[in-house]
């Protein structure tokens, strides 16, 4: 299970951190296949973190066509909730509430993330919205690592802007005894 959720949150950064779709290209999701049920359903993923002082609740569901759903709360109050309407073959936006401060926008963020292979908050996060920039700021900084390899944990901790991002993960973990990160080759034959 823990695999699983580190690829999961990595799946959610790609999607979070890609801004720019061809409007067919395809969402590298992968379902659940031990249910032929979910296999034709949209996989939904979702996080709930704190920044800023503030509590957010951001997810999605999409199939490897498309985003069908989108939605985020701040402190508990919906903010967002974004459906594609299939039989108008564009999205619905229930709920669309960012504030005076993002009103001007909301129009040409709609226009940017049409696709349904795009998500609204990025787009507009990228294009000006002061109220979803903390979503993809959050996504932005979080680290996963990109493989479970030992070669590459050691390429990693050899590069020092890595080293320096583990650190301060460490840290935020509650680890500030750890200084220091380096490797020693040792002979496990003894």
């Amino acid at each position: 299970g823990k695999s699983s959720l580190v690829y999961a949150l990595r799946f959610m950064k790609r999607q979070v951190s890609t801004l720019n779709r061809e409007p067919h290209e395809k969402i590298d999701t992968k379902p659940f296949k031990l249910s032929k049920t979910m296999l034709s359903r949209p996989s939904q993923f979702e996080v709930i973190f704190v920044a800023d002082n503030q509590q957010y609740q951001y997810g999605f569901s999409c199939t490897d066509k498309a985003f069908t759903q989108e939605w985020l709360f701040i402190n508990g109050k919906p903010v967002l909730e974004r459906n594609f309407n299939d039989a108008r073959g564009e999205f619905e936006y229930p709920v669309l509430d960012l504030g005076k401060e993002d009103l001007v926008g909301i129009d040409g963020w709609k226009k940017f993330a049409s696709n349904s292979n795009t998500l609204f908050v990025p787009k507009a996060a990228s294009n000006g919205s002061h109220i979803l920039a903390p979503v993809v700021n959050w996504f932005s900084k979080l680290l996963i690592a990109e493989c479970f390899s030992v070669q590459s944990s050691l390429k990693q901790l050899g590069d020092r802007q890595w080293s320096n991002r583990i650190l301060g993960f460490l840290h935020q973990m509650g680890l500030q005894d750890v200084q220091e990160l380096s490797s020693k080759s040792i002979d496990i034959s003894k």
